[in-house]
């Protein structure tokens, strides 16, 4: 990987709908929210790096 063009992803799918934001409620970045499966993704221009579940790494290549 290219660390110089090397991006982190982290991405959930919330396992319950998440409210909206109501003008009185506490600001959106400070909620709690449930999650199913924390997906971490390392990328760059050449590859793609994906964190499995028991702790490994994955690596996806790409081709032209």
């Amino acid at each position: 990987m290219d660390a110089g063009n090397a991006f982190r992803i982290v991405v959930f799918k919330p396992v319950e709908p998440i409210e909206p934001v109501k003008d009185n409620d506490e600001p959106y970045d400070k909620r709690w929210i449930s999650y199913d499966r924390l997906r971490v993704f390392y990328a760059d221009p050449n590859a793609v790096l994906e964190k499995e579940e028991d702790g490994g790494w994955r690596k996806h290549v790409f081709r032209d």
